[in-house]
């Protein structure tokens, strides 16, 4: 999976699904494009877009989600089953004006247990809780429950004002990622001789961490001192 942040409402829903459809190249036939779902075509896709300022595309076996998260001034661009090159140009794209915060490569079943909190979610898999820290919810009763604590967890995703502060092994920082996120430094990044770092033309930070996506805590520590390095001021608070 490819996860890319952007500014909320730049891009727009609208220029961001254009640019997707049109990635997809020419020949497109009747109900190669489904918008949640359903077949349309491209102008009652691109209205139906316009309107709901958010929208799930797939074509061609390619899933596209997009949608903001206006409590914390951020959208969310998804990416599953794309070959990177095709995602990097979408969002080479949509950079143009600035807009990229940061994307990532993650796997998807090691994100989702690494913030899995409710145990009931690891009922129904049949999954073992007994070494895993647990905590209050926090909520009065009857609300209140023992959750999972995942503060501690290397691949935990967390949505801050503004940005996400999660990590993948391969991800791409944009000049809006150093004006947003508290502490981080280009000049740091560029040190991190532990990194394969580029940085593209277009003003895109490129880093690589290694060649294989995190999928379980043989690299925590790898993890942990990424995120300590983009986001310095949060990457302990859990």
């Amino acid at each position: 999976m490819i996860e890319a942040v952007f500014a909320f409402d730049a891009p727009t829903a609208e220029m961001a699904a254009k640019l997707v459809v049109g990635g997809f190249g020419d020949g497109l036939g009747a109900g190669d494009v489904l918008l949640s779902g359903r077949s349309v075509d491209a102008k009652r896709l691109f209205q139906e877009v316009r309107s709901r300022g958010h929208f799930d595309i797939e074509c061609r076996e390619r899933k596209t989600t997009f949608g903001g998260v206006r409590n914390f001034n951020h959208s969310l661009l998804m990416f599953e089953n794309y070959p990177v090159p095709a995602a990097l140009d979408l969002l080479g794209k949509l950079n143009q004006e600035g807009f990229l915060i940061l994307a990532r490569i993650y796997d998807d079943q090691y994100e989702h247990w690494q913030n899995a909190k409710d145990p009931l979610l690891f009922q129904v898999a049949g999954r073992s809780m007994d070494a895993l820290p647990m905590k209050s919810n926090g909520l009065p009763p009857p609300l209140k429950k023992v959750i999972v604590d995942i503060s501690g967890n290397p691949g935990r995703r967390v949505l801050r004002d503004g940005y996400v502060e999660a990590v993948g092994h391969k991800m791409w920082l944009g000049p809006e990622f150093f004006r947003r996120v508290p502490g981080a430094s280009r000049e740091a990044v560029l040190a991190s001789r532990w990194l394969n770092v580029t940085e593209r033309p277009d003003g895109i930070f490129e880093l690589v961490v290694q060649e294989e996506s995190f999928v379980d805590d043989t690299t925590a520590d790898l993890q942990n001192r990424l995120r300590r390095l983009l986001f310095p001021t949060t990457a302990d608070e859990g």
